[in-house]
């Protein structure tokens, strides 16, 4: 993608020696010494954003489509504070930038909606929340559909068909169970005589091949993957008694985006239903039983990442079953069902670091519920929303101490306490990295004022598979006046292990250099090679 390039060009024009007027060799050696620098604006606010496999863990390693939009969407800025609208990433990791007429606080986040796509993963969308000048970082899993986490199970159906204008012929389901065999499932059912469009009106005709993911609210391993926000309209959370992910398409990569009647059609044709199970043992608002006749709620976000809710009553089957049936004109990409009696209080997390001094990570899970927090280098509190009633299990780690699980019940009535973490697994110490840029052409220098918005991950080198990044705190660059170029930069690192290897991954504009070095101090130095075109 070609950047638009607004920043200020400072123009050094290297004398090697007096221009006189019957000698022109100086303008020569002038015209010969000209550098073009590009003078990049500071910016107040960036996000760093890491994007990972929601089963392995690792950065997702495929190029992924993102699109800005919510609140804040129209705000973003690249590194030349040039507005955009999108972005593309190869490295999983996304880096971008407010407007500096945005000033993000607690009281006033600046809000940014992620509509991520990729291919061989689940279409997604994400609200990150910006709530402090300077650098944010978050995280996105994202679902790779041959691999799926733990609690979320697939089924596929390859027999419903059309004819040759489209029209469902016969009448078919596609049904998926959940993971902890608990009653809970998600289907779906067509009626003959339906016809389904794409986003690009063409009709699917063939064979068609339908897929239900189900999201089963009683692991959190599928909550947390589930490809969309766990909140409200307004941003107030949301307890899930199920979700699903569906996708109809034909023999010609058509996918089905819309349902209509046919010319055909009789009944109940021309509707596409989808019919949830309730897991056993669910409770309404996390006290009592759901009986047949209460109300549930339904979010459906559709493939334009637009979004409805809705209301239905529970119904019994004769088997003693709870479930609810949804008749749909747009094909859904995400379904949430929602438990509208559900209840929440903030309770505060308090940590005992025992000698661990950077960012320590929190997750909370109750039955449908799930949200994660940082509490970050030199805090010890955390405030939490979290269910009322429910058993909640909390757990926290740091980077060099093993995970530390709580599991209680009634937290907003029965304070959960402090949390101890265990001494660091190894000796750490705090250090500061310096790195020095070099250009592959050893005759040119790096041609920028300054790398805003740029971004610094690390973790050890031998982690195994699916271990934490950590975001690197303090970055800055070092101009070079008298060379006019970008010398090098520094940033800090906390709770690393001395005589470690640990791996660095410098990321700007899309860019990504990957670098092992090895921690021999609180002073750390070493060389980056600058191939891209901020050279010159």
């Amino acid at each position: 993608m070609t950047k638009q390039r607004t920043g200020l060009f400072i123009l050094v024009l290297i004398m090697a020696g007096a221009i006189v007027s019957c000698d022109t060799s100086g303008l020569t050696d002038a015209v010969d010494d000209f550098k073009v620098v590009i003078g990049l604006d500071p910016i107040n606010t960036t996000s760093t954003v890491l994007l990972t496999d929601a089963n392995s863990g690792e950065l997702v390693n495929a190029s992924v489509s993102v699109d800005f939009a919510g609140q804040n969407g129209s705000d973003i800025i690249d590194i030349y504070s040039d507005p955009v609208d999108s972005d593309e990433v190869g490295d999983g990791i996304l880096n971008f930038g407010i407007d500096n007429s945005v000033t993000p606080s607690e009281d006033s986040p600046a809000k940014v909606t992620l509509n991520l796509e990729a291919d061989g993963y689940v279409g997604t969308s994400k609200t990150v929340s910006i709530t402090s000048l300077g650098s944010n970082e978050f995280s996105v899993k994202l679902i790779k559909e041959s691999s799926k986490p733990q609690g979320v199970t697939s089924a596929t159906n390859t027999e419903g068909s059309t004819d040759d204008s489209g029209t469902v012929e016969n009448s078919f389901t596609a049904e998926v169970s959940g993971s902890t065999n608990d009653g809970g499932s998600a289907a779906i059912e067509v009626e003959s005589g339906t016809r389904f469009k794409d986003t690009d009106g063409n009709v699917l005709t063939g064979q068609l091949t339908s897929e239900v993911s189900y999201f089963d609210p009683n692991e959190a391993s599928a909550l947390s993957a589930i490809p969309t926000d766990l909140t409200d309209e307004n941003g107030n959370p949301i307890t899930v008694l199920g979700g699903s992910l569906t996708s109809i398409k034909d023999a010609n990569g058509h996918v089905a985006a819309t349902v209509e009647a046919s010319a055909k059609s009789t009944g109940a044709a021309g509707s596409f239903k989808q019919r949830y199970t309730l897991p056993e043992g669910q409770l309404k608002g996390g006290t009592t039983p759901y009986e047949a006749g209460d109300k549930i709620g339904l979010f459906v976000l559709y493939g334009d990442y637009t979004g409805n809710n809705f209301e239905r009553v529970l119904q019994e089957d004769d088997e003693g079953n709870l479930f609810v049936e949804f008749v749909l004109s747009k094909m859904p990409h995400i379904a949430l069902l929602k438990d509208l009696s559900a209840q929440y209080c903030t309770s505060i997390v308090s940590i005992k670091r025992s000698g661990n001094e950077g960012n320590v990570n929190i997750e909370v899970f109750a039955k449908g519920f799930f949200s994660q927090t940082t509490i970050k280098s030199g805090e010890t509190n955390g405030a939490m929303v979290v269910p009322r009633s429910l058993e909640t299990r909390f757990r926290a780690w740091a980077a060099n101490s093993p995970v530390v699980t709580i599991t209680k019940s009634n937290v907003c009535t029965n304070p959960l306490g402090t949390i101890e973490l265990p001494a660091p697994s190894a000796p750490v110490i705090n250090a500061t990295v310096n790195v020095s840029l070099k250009c592959q052409n050893p005759d040119e220098g790096v041609s920028v004022t300054d790398i805003p918005g740029a971004s610094v991950i690390y973790r050890k080198s031998d982690a195994p598979e699916g271990s934490t990044w950590y975001v690197a705190t303090n970055l800055s660059w070092e101009f070079d006046e008298a060379n006019q170029e970008l010398s090098g930069g520094s940033f800090n690192v906390q709770d690393v292990e001395q005589g470690t290897t640990y791996t660095f991954q410098i990321s700007y504009d899309g860019n990504t250099y990957a670098r092992e070095v090895t921690i021999s101090g609180t002073s750390v130095d070493y060389t980056e090679t600058i191939e891209e075109d901020i050279c010159g």
